[in-house]
């Protein structure tokens, strides 16, 4: 019983092994889950052991994200208006200040806690796939655009999303919601999973077919 146990355990480490050497996982967040999706890919890639720096990911699918907790420009201009939509700079403020409380101004630019700051550059052939989200009332516009851009130029396919008139947030509304632009968002996703599912030859997944 117990060889039969220790050969078992050889198999799923070897598995294990397996699936970090190919291309086998798609990682993604909204809002602050993208800002942490982002910090965790580049760490994977810039990881000093190869069996991490070597898995190589599928995509990478992020929504309304903040990559720079310095701010950028649309965090300043952004006004909520008469629709009071959840983000403006008094938020993030606050949600900075209960992340990384008593922080110097100096810490926020600092590439592992805003990653619009790396070095992409040296990251070039590497990068996965990325799907980049955001509305246009949404106070991090910029965020997303420069982001995504900044990964286009490093090398990386980039592809992206911008919903015109919806707020922060977006996609968690019902895909039927009138003028959510949930739909569109979501559709975006769709096409992305499904174009990186094909081009591995990977299962079609019922609804994601190209």
């Amino acid at each position: 019983m117990t060889a039969g146990l220790l050969r078992r355990g050889r198999v799923a480490r070897v598995q294990r092994k397996r699936r970090l050497q190919s291309a086998s996982g798609f990682v993604g967040g909204e809002s602050a889950g993208a800002h942490l999706s982002m910090l965790v890919v580049l760490h994977l890639l810039q990881h000093s052991k190869g069996k991490f720096s070597a898995y190589r990911l599928r995509g990478v699918m992020l929504h309304f994200g903040c990559y720079s907790l310095d701010w950028t420009p649309s965090v300043y201009t952004y006004g909520r208006g008469e629709s009071g939509l959840v983000l403006d700079l008094d938020r993030v403020n606050e949600f900075r200040n209960a992340f990384l409380p008593g922080r110097s101004p100096e810490t926020f630019k600092d590439p592992h806690i805003s990653p619009l700051f790396a070095d992409l550059g040296q990251l070039r052939g590497r990068l996965p796939s990325a799907l980049f989200t955001c509305g246009t009332e949404d106070c991090l516009l910029d965020d997303t655009s420069f982001m995504s851009m900044k990964w286009l130029a490093a090398g990386g396919e980039s592809i992206l999303s911008i919903i015109p008139g919806t707020p922060h947030g977006y996609i968690l509304f019902p895909r039927s919601s009138a003028d959510s632009g949930a739909e569109e968002g979501m559709r975006a996703v769709d096409d992305f999973l499904a174009g990186k599912v094909n081009d591995y030859g990977g299962v079609a997944v019922p609804g994601l077919e190209a």
